[in-house]
């Protein structure tokens, strides 16, 4: 059976394509051939075509914007997932009771790992709550933002790391098992070979509550010295 029925197999036919540019599939329109290329917007299938390209021997590599990148310039051998499982939501709120007057203590949302971390933020910040607010303008998705440590840091900001916040992470192994952590946080880095070995599906980060006009604030500030700083390039 040839490779590309082999993949589609558990996500339909028709979805695998060969010799795909993905100049028009990442952030800065980067060069660079993928031999096998498509694209996911469920968890679930996101799973099944990993498992079953590892199955068939096929080298998988799971692309988000691009926006951190280094796409070798013989281009990608294997398959090239594009990730956009984009959904994020308030999974819980903790607080406690004095009275009939509820305080919030903290606030979870999960976000699938393609989700825009710009967006994502942008939506903490309008929700008034902190951990996330100096991400403001960071391209890329937030599976891409912790697996590459992705940090703001200024003269006047010690470093705020994306992973700061991060309460859990659900991750598929290179055997196919999928594990939940909650502690010791495994760290991610893309390997020399540009294969993607674990992949991150989702994420909660613990937020807290805080000024909606001091958030945006530090936020807009993060904003400029970045555009400041690529100025300077």
């Amino acid at each position: 059976m040839k490779v590309i029925e082999k993949l589609e197999e558990v996500i339909g036919s028709g979805r695998i394509r060969q010799q795909e540019s993905l100049a028009t599939h990442t952030l800065d329109a980067k060069e660079g051939i993928a031999e096998f290329y498509t694209e996911i917007d469920t968890v679930d299938d996101l799973v099944k075509l990993v498992r079953q390209a590892r199955l068939a021997q096929v080298s998988v590599f799971i692309l988000g914007s691009g926006s951190s990148i280094t796409i070798p310039k013989e281009g990608v051998q294997g398959l090239v997932i594009k990730n956009n499982c984009h959904r994020f939501d308030t999974m819980s709120v903790r607080g406690t009771m004095k009275g009939d007057q509820m305080g919030v203590r903290d606030i979870m949302i999960s976000a699938e790992s393609g989700v825009l971390t710009n967006q994502l933020v942008r939506f903490t910040l309008e929700e008034g709550l902190e951990g996330l607010e100096y991400q403001l303008g960071l391209p890329g998705t937030v599976g891409g933002a912790i697996a590459t440590n992705a940090k703001y840091s200024s003269p006047t900001v010690p470093a705020k790391y994306v992973k700061d916040f991060l309460y859990s992470m659900r991750i598929l192994h290179e055997d196919g098992e999928i594990q939940t952590y909650t502690k010791d946080l495994p760290y991610f880095i893309l390997d020399e070979a540009f294969e993607t070995k674990d992949v991150i599906l989702s994420v909660a980060f613990k937020l807290l509550p805080g000024d909606k006009k001091v958030l945006w604030e530090s936020g807009q500030e993060a904003v400029e010295y970045r555009n400041k700083f690529k100025d300077k390039k």
